[in-house]
């Protein structure tokens, strides 16, 4: 199923990019598009880095149980999240972070292809 192999990989997407914020959070803060050196924006790097970390793991479960109800809503919300990350990076920064904030989109916009992948039985 095309729905569920692209919940996969948004799972170890959202694994990857929670490891990436733990290890190395001045540069996810850059692709984040909130770039940052002050610690404690970098502590809030590292605790977003946590929930990706642990939406990823929770998607990863669901999708290995193949509960599909609950990766279609999973990643329905998921996409609300990137696109609010996005407003957020638009508001702060405008067009100096235009490609960060494109990825929150295109982020935004995968999930919701694969929910809706899933919910057409695809």
């Amino acid at each position: 199923m095309i729905g569920m192999t692209l919940a996969l990989l948004g799972a170890i997407a959202f694994i990857a990019i929670g490891i990436a914020a733990l290890v190395a959070p001045k540069t996810s803060s850059e692709q984040y598009g909130l770039p940052s050196t002050e610690p404690f924006a970098l502590a809030l790097v590292r605790a977003l880095g946590v929930r990706d970390f642990a939406l990823g793991f929770i998607l990863l479960g669901l999708v290995l149980g193949k509960a599909h109800f609950a990766i279609l809503f999973t990643l329905s919300f998921s996409a609300v999240i990137a696109i609010i990350d996005a407003m957020i990076v638009n508001r702060e920064r405008g067009a100096a972070a235009r490609k960060s904030y494109l990825t929150h989109i295109v982020g935004g916009a995968g999930c919701l292809v694969a929910s809706l992948a899933i919910y057409f039985g695809l």
